[in-house]
């Protein structure tokens, strides 16, 4: 079992990487759907991560106006709630991030690989290996559900 300082090292380890990726994941789901609101990006991305990713109110509101402020999105009041949508250069922006994301995952998976099999680690394969409906690639199960090659939803 960790340690307490190990712990605290890991939490603030993954408060960091979801803060770096909290941009593109509500870009990405703001890009499903034409005019969304906070409330329904909140629960679609809490539900999608069965309750793993929990955005605040604080955390979400300031993110949507900086990301509007950088024109990733535009915002029009309806019916009292504040809509979202995503412009075109915010879509080449997210196809930015996506390639990024693909090319780190990769980057990532050759580096850990090597780290795995030659350390003291092992990896379960059995249970973590899904292969894409889509292009059949073998896909390492990251926390995504989601083919690093094509996109497409692995079951």
């Amino acid at each position: 079992m960790p340690k307490r300082d190990e712990k605290d090292a890991l939490a603030k380890w993954e408060i960091n990487m979801r803060r770096g990726m909290l941009e593109m994941f509500v870009l990405a789901k703001i890009n499903e759907k034409v005019n969304t609101y906070g409330w329904e990006i909140v629960h679609d991305l809490k539900k999608r991560t069965s309750d793993q990713l929990v955005l605040e109110e604080g955390t979400l509101y300031p993110l949507l106006h900086r990301m509007e402020k950088k024109g990733f999105l535009i915002s029009e009041w309806m019916q009292s709630r504040k809509y979202y949508s995503i412009t075109d250069y915010g879509k080449v922006i997210l196809r930015q991030m996506l390639n990024t994301w693909n090319r780190l995952v990769k980057m990532g998976d050759i580096i850990l690989e090597r780290g795995i099999l030659n350390g003291s680690l092992s990896r379960k394969t059995s249970e973590e290996v899904n292969y894409c409906p889509k292009c059949g690639n073998k896909q390492f199960y990251r926390g995504t559900n989601f083919c690093q090659d094509c996109g497409e939803r692995i079951a």
